[in-house]
């Protein structure tokens, strides 16, 4: 017979209050297994026992057979009957405390019932003193059997059929034994951790009636109710929200039992972990998703960037070969057409609004020459190059603005531009693509830069092109198919 504000013994007591925090009791309150209690009466201490189902006095009131006064039970004082300990007083004994009597599986088993469908009879089990040990073996010896099904016979099958298959059993038996020991492992960590949160909540809310042990029994007993994730292949999966929620409803019903506390409290403090736990998953989700929009962002612009880049690198790279096979670079851009391997295609930027069509070659268009007999082409080529100022030292054809006129053909300075991809202005608002300039020079590098830098960039080559005694070049998008740039 324990207090029921602090789980003090309130047995050989006259008094009515409990001494330690002083709540008022009477023994009808409490229950005893029949002639377990020595009930004594106050005045000669002459003992009594109780036989109904209850444990209690029939009757209740009577006259002492020893000293002949009247007495009532709420008024005698209660010891334990001769040879019997207190925890055998109890109606209720805690199965897993009585594993030695009743077997070690029977006493699990009967453990996780009342873990599942009785937490608050199971928490008045437990002594408050002497059995934390027993509840971590009891959480222990839970956890490996939750895993040990849950994830140690899917892959001991594993390790069935590989040994019938090339007889290498070994891997999959070890893989499947270290997820268990880790799960094991992490559970004990976590139980330390919530039970540290729980027991911390509590006595910031208002107190707790006993020490930390206490809120350890509660949440390792309730952890039978867990039970439902050792379904093999299929507990730990599908179940394993069932059997936490299950675990956590139930260590409520515990933590408020053991340690006195109200529901309202005991919900908060058990609740203060998993929901912290909750909060950061979720803060983490939306993080990751943001994280994982900017990667695919990135990735995006890249793929963006690396097209015209290596639309530009295959221009510049072409013009080069040109130069070095015929001496001099090519009179018009559409001479590289002419000798290949390029073609119109190749002088529309992809990410432009540019089209074949738009890009005037002669009197005809890129598209058309396209399908033209060989010297149909030649003769469109042929034009556009005489048509060429004797001063150019810019022209366009399609999104391309060429600035090799007047560059060195050997050994050219390696910082000059030699082609720039500038979106044809007579078909597209902005001459950048993705909001970048891209710029070919004389060593067959590809340079590129924000189009709001182009104004910077210009005058800075403008000043490189001075040193080297090429006139400057204008402003890009007033280079049209119409209007080469002219200088010198």
């Amino acid at each position: 017979m324990r207090c029921t504000g602090c789980n003090y013994p309130l047995w050989n007591l006259k008094a009515r209050a409990c001494p330690e925090c002083g709540l008022a009791f009477c023994p009808s309150e409490h229950e005893f297994l029949p002639n377990s209690v020595r009930f004594c009466c106050p005045h000669c201490d002459q003992s009594y026992y109780g036989t109904d189902g209850r444990g209690h006095l029939v009757p209740s009131a009577f006259a002492c057979v020893s000293c002949g006064r009247d007495v009532e039970m709420d008024a005698m004082v209660l010891r334990p009957a001769e040879g019997v300990a207190e925890a055998q007083t109890r109606v209720d004994d805690h199965p897993w405390l009585e594993r030695a009597n009743r077997g070690v599986m029977r006493g699990w088993f009967a453990t996780i019932g009342r873990a599942m469908v009785a937490p608050g009879r199971l928490m008045r089990a437990t002594p408050a003193e002497g059995s934390l040990g027993s509840a971590w073996w009891f959480i222990i010896a839970t956890s490996i059997i939750v895993f040990g099904l849950g994830i140690g016979i899917p892959f001991f099958v594993i390790g069935l059929i590989a040994a019938f298959a090339s007889g290498d059993w070994m891997e999959p038996v070890l893989i499947g034994a270290s997820f268990v020991g880790g799960g094991v492992v992490f559970t004990l960590l976590m139980v330390a951790v919530w039970g540290l949160v729980t027991h911390m909540t509590l006595v910031a809310t208002g107190g707790a009636a006993h020490p930390i042990g206490r809120t350890y029994q509660a949440l390792c007993y309730s952890g039978g109710a867990n039970v439902t994730t050792a379904m093999p292949c299929l507990g730990v999966y599908p179940f394993l929200f069932v059997g936490l929620v299950w675990w956590i409803v139930s260590a409520i019903f515990m933590v408020g039992e053991g340690q006195r506390v109200s529901g309202g409290r005991a919900t908060l403090a058990v609740l203060a972990l998993p929901a912290l736990f909750t909060v950061l998953a979720l803060v983490g989700s939306v993080g990751a998703m943001y994280w994982g929009l900017g990667q695919a962002q990135i990735a995006v612009q890249s793929a963006t960037l690396q097209q015209p880049h290596g639309e530009c690198s295959l221009i510049v790279s072409n013009l080069i070969d040109f130069a070095e096979t015929d001496g001099v670079w090519p009179a018009h851009a559409s001479e590289l057409i002419r000798v290949g391997p390029l073609t119109g295609f190749d002088m529309v930027a992809a990410a432009s609004d540019t089209f074949e069509s738009d890009v005037p070659l002669g009197d005809s268009n890129l598209e058309t020459l396209a399908t033209a007999p060989e010297p149909r082409r030649e003769e469109a080529i042929a034009a556009a190059s005489a048509r060429m100022p004797s001063n150019v030292i810019a022209h366009r054809l399609g999104d391309f603005v060429f600035t090799y006129h007047g560059v060195p053909v050997v050994d050219p300075p390696a910082e000059l531009w030699l082609v720039v991809l500038a979106c044809d202005p007579d078909r597209n608002v902005d001459s950048g693509i993705a909001g970048s300039i891209f710029v070919g020079t004389a060593d067959g590098l590809v340079d590129s830069f924000l189009t709001s830098e182009l104004a910077a960039r210009l005058a800075e080559q403008n000043g490189v092109r001075q040193t080297h005694g090429l006139p400057p070049l204008p402003a890009l998008d007033s280079i049209t198919h119409a209007t080469p740039a002219t200088g010198g």
